[in-house]
């Protein structure tokens, strides 16, 4: 459809608006079932058991290699989605791994289940209460999600065994949880923050540590930079210490680090 004709843009405003209704219906669904669960108790076993200590978050980045996941290997990271694609190249295993992508959450679960070996695995949903039940007999534990934007900028919510917030990237999520765990100081790996195979360039280029088909907006890459910007914020608010120990890419809110000389500080 024609985002400049006339037609969609009367209906695209009356279609958004029945999504939205749809959606809240479906979230106060969600978070009446949660309460009658066991997740947000499991959660709250995590609060502060990680006090002042430092981690890792990892992206998916094309930068990402083995090597430099076995040089992080006896620290404590969170990683995400598709990581368990490099795992069985690396003496690194995954801590705590986290997806909340509906997508993955949805068609990726069997991998999930059975290919992430963690300590502790989080799924985070937002709305479809069905998108829970492949995981509700493992020991995945179900995050509950809210998306909460201004002016682009996800915001925050701590008390993450009450609900988390979406925003834009994973990596946002996770930030969330590191903090509610205690840690205090905090590494950024494979966030390169560029998509290379974009609509706007025909879809030439990688945007993943492993090969994929998937084509994403530049404006999606955009948006990352604004979840970004709301961690930088936070932990400013918070006293928090952030480096970017990513090789290369995009990312430059925080200050660079070589991943070398970290270990062994």
């Amino acid at each position: 459809m024609n985002r400049n004709s006339l037609f969609y843009k009367i209906i695209h405003p009356i279609n958004a608006k029945r999504l939205e209704i749809v959606r809240k219906s479906l979230q106060k669904k969600l978070f009446i079932w949660y309460e009658t669960t066991d997740y947000p108790e499991r959660i709250r076993s995590f609060k502060g058991i990680h006090q002042g200590e430092r981690c890792f978050i990892i992206g998916n980045g094309p930068s990402l290699v083995p090597e430099d996941l076995d040089i992080i290997k006896d620290e404590i990271s969170f990683s995400c989605n598709k990581i368990y694609y490099i795992t069985d190249k690396t003496e690194w295993k995954p801590y705590y791994y986290l997806v909340n992508d509906r997508g993955f959450v949805r068609d990726d679960f069997d991998n999930i289940i059975n290919k992430v070996k963690a300590k502790a695995k989080f799924v985070g949903i937002e709305f479809e209460k069905e998108f829970a039940k492949p995981y509700l007999d493992s020991d995945v534990i179900i995050l509950r999600e809210k998306t909460i934007l201004e002016k682009m900028k996800p915001k925050w919510h701590l008390d993450i065994d009450d609900y988390i917030c979406a925003g834009h990237t994973v990596t946002f999520t996770a930030f969330q949880m590191a903090l509610y765990m205690g840690f205090k100081e905090i590494y950024f790996l494979g966030q390169d923050c560029s998509y290379f195979a974009t609509y706007e360039n025909g879809g030439v280029g990688q945007n993943h540590f492993y090969k994929s088909n998937q084509v994403l907006a530049q404006a999606d890459a955009d948006n990352m930079f604004f979840a970004f910007q709301s961690m930088k914020k936070l932990a400013e608010e918070q006293g928090i210490k952030v480096y970017n120990a990513t090789r290369g890419g995009k990312l430059e809110l925080f200050p660079r680090v070589k991943l070398e000389e970290i270990i062994g500080r």
